[in-house]
């Protein structure tokens, strides 16, 4: 009886251990096709205050796009169901001509949440004003994104996917589609190390972008 349970137990992990493969995978791939290559490299540190979280975040982008990236804001706690997010975001990339292109945005979301069994599922509208020396207006980019959180040999692993339209106001179409698919692998509670690819969908032109991304983000 203990060896049907045992491997009745072991074929029940069998799909939780191949999301996690799949998205580890998909994390650490490399360039299979003509897309223009990237690489992100980021921290991110976070302090919580009863309902509202204050964030900031840095990092490098590597390939097709050269430059940093940082970030700071707030996350409020409305319900168990839905929260507030206030952000600053800057982009700052080299230019041909050895100068700095700055890209500010200023963003505001609303997140819904919802568990279904073990899965977790998360929607949210993203509106972003850009403010640089060639683009400026608003920006609408929702997400859709499912999370599945695993325990294997006492560690917390979270494979997650996420697809996100932007839609800008001026041009009144949809530009660019992100698809974020990786894992986050809890350390410790107040560790965790990110790993996703990222695939930058470009319906204006044909050539898109994709590689890995790494964060690695400390909760104070």
């Amino acid at each position: 009886m203990k060896t049907i349970t045992k491997t009745y137990h072991s074929l029940h992990q069998l799909p939780k251990a191949g999301i996690l493969l799949l998205a580890l995978m998909c994390s650490s791939l490399g360039w299979t096709n003509d897309d223009r290559p990237i690489r992100l490299g980021s921290l991110a540190v976070s302090k919580q205050f009863g309902d509202y979280t204050v964030f900031g975040a840095g990092g490098l982008i590597k390939g097709t796009i050269e430059g940093e990236l940082v970030s700071t804001g707030v996350v409020g706690k409305i319900n168990q169901q839905f929260y507030w997010q206030a952000e600053y975001f800057g982009l700052f990339t080299d230019i041909p001509n050895g100068g700095t292109k700055h890209d500010n945005r200023a963003r505001t979301t609303l997140t819904y949440v919802k568990a279904f069994d073990t899965w977790r599922f998360s929607v949210r509208p993203l509106l972003e004003y850009r403010n640089s020396e060639t683009l400026n207006g608003f920006r609408l980019r929702p997400q859709l994104a499912l999370f599945y959180p695993l325990t294997i040999k006492e560690q917390k692993i979270t494979p997650s996917f996420k697809i996100e339209p932007f839609y800008v106001e001026k041009q009144q179409e949809f530009t660019f589609t992100l698809i974020y698919f990786g894992a986050e692998w809890s350390i410790h509670p107040k560790l965790a190390l990110s790993a996703e690819y990222v695939r930058i969908i470009d319906h204006i032109n044909t050539t898109d972008i994709e590689g890995p991304a790494l964060t690695l983000k400390v909760r104070l």
